[in-house]
């Protein structure tokens, strides 16, 4: 693990300014090193999406189809139609050069795309002009960087095809599924490794997530597709793109089943800017080391001292409150712990970041969120005048980590707090 670890660090360097202590939302790496950020302007990529309006805001009322193509229509004449830039662009029209998000027939470019895809389109200031924004979007450049242009493209070629929200299930759970094992496996250097970004790259899958999804948010399907149909869509997507929908573990006593999971990179708003008009600032570039690593990991095994075999699967989870509010984290591990003792999983583990080389298992769990948002800016507990977060005001406050109420399954060892409340004595789950 330690040498994964390294590995997956090895292509990086220090951040000029970075403060390693800054928004330690899960407690992860903290993003204290990035992969160098090679120059992509000049790269070219394969099917560049033609100009057209920024989507609007959320909640934007939408125009009808005429209006939308009249609209283009006039934007290609140069007519000066007006249009709502994404946050980082908000002072100014959007930059000529390519686009990150996908246009085609079948998309609608003004149905409004989620926080994190409007990130999409931010552009860094440019190195050899820093009052100025770079050509390419970042996103665009963690895209080509890794070989994986041809994937959105390719997924919305497929959506225009599709004629029924059951294909439309079916292509997307197999479409994740497919991007997730074109990351591991460049990850893991099986075959060709294309694009100039470090093989230990996790921000590329990231990016090409959000691509996809907001393709899948935009999509005009011939059929009709209610909002609560769309996002299940997209979680089918998103899920299966995280490595959660296949894993799969060979039954045996004599097996050891682990699984691991890694986090999205966080905290890509704000850093400096330069006095580019418009920029994004430089935490767009963050990476995370606990995804590189969950990347590294999946699908490998390894032979203990004692003859017996290591099955390893992993996974990665989003840095929002509002998936894990959903259940993302129950429903990839809850069946595994639950399973038969041929199937279950012997460990679980989660790749972050303690205070040195201490590791803190919570014997209570607070319903107690940080004052940091998640990458869709989701913060669930409002702030006190004084500037803490409040807990949530229904529930238990504080839940015992250990017993088979709490998910437990039989014979996994449980801890409980002696009567002295100084040594935890462990014993088996009933």
């Amino acid at each position: 693990m330690a040498q994964r670890l390294r590995d997956a660090l090895g292509g990086g360097r220090p951040v000029a300014g970075h403060d390693p202590t800054l928004h330690p939302l899960v407690g992860l790496f903290n993003n204290q090193y990035v992969p160098e950020l090679p120059g992509f302007d000049d790269e070219p990529f394969e099917r560049p999406p033609m100009p057209r309006p920024v989507p609007p805001r959320p909640g934007a009322v939408r125009r009808p189809r005429t209006a939308r193509v009249a609209a283009l229509a006039a934007t290609a004449l140069g007519l000066g139609v007006l249009a709502v830039a994404t946050p980082a662009l908000s002072s100014q029209a959007a930059p000529k050069g390519p686009r990150t998000t996908l246009t085609a027939r079948c998309l609608d470019p003004e149905v409004a795309l989620s926080v994190e895809e409007r990130r999409l389109e931010n552009r860094l200031p440019d190195p050899a002009d820093p009052s100025k924004p770079q050509r390419s979007p970042f996103a665009r450049q963690m895209i080509v960087g890794a070989g994986f242009q041809r994937f959105g493209p390719a997924l919305v070629q497929d959506l225009c095809g599709t004629r029924s929200l059951a294909a439309a299930q079916r292509l997307a759970r197999t479409e994740g599924r497919a991007l997730w094992r074109q990351a591991v496996a460049r990850a893991q250097g099986k075959g060709t490794v294309r694009g100039s970004l470090p093989s230990s790259d996790d921000r590329p899958l990231y990016w090409t997530r959000l691509q996809a999804t907001a393709a899948l948010r935009q999509w005009e399907p011939p059929f009709r597709m209610t909002a609560k149909q769309r996002r299940g869509l997209i979680t089918t997507f998103d899920k299966a793109a995280r490595g959660m929908t296949d894993i799969s573990f060979p039954a045996g006593r004599t097996k050891q089943r682990v699984i691991v999971s890694g986090f999205d990179p966080y905290t890509l708003d704000g850093g400096p800017a330069g006095t580019a008009v418009g920029a994004t600032g430089n935490n767009i570039r963050h990476g995370n080391p606990s995804g590189a690593i969950a990347l590294s990991l999946d699908g490998t095994t390894r032979r203990n001292p004692d003859g017996t075999k290591q099955y390893v699967q992993a996974y990665t989870l989003p840095v929002n409150y509002t998936e894990f509010a959903a259940g993302y984290l129950e429903d990839t591990v809850g069946p595994l712990m639950t399973a038969g003792r041929r199937t279950r999983v012997t460990a679980s583990v989660t790749v972050s970041q303690a205070g040195g080389s201490q590791f803190d298992l919570e014997q209570w769990n607070g319903r107690y969120h940080g004052p940091y948002p998640g990458n869709d800016l989701s913060q669930p507990c409002p702030l006190r005048p004084d500037g803490t977060p409040q807990a949530r005001r229904r529930g238990p406050r504080l839940q015992h980590a250990g017993g088979p109420a709490l998910g437990w399954p039989e014979g996994v060892p449980a801890c409980r707090t002696r009567r002295s409340g100084r040594r935890p004595a462990c014993r088996s789950g009933r």
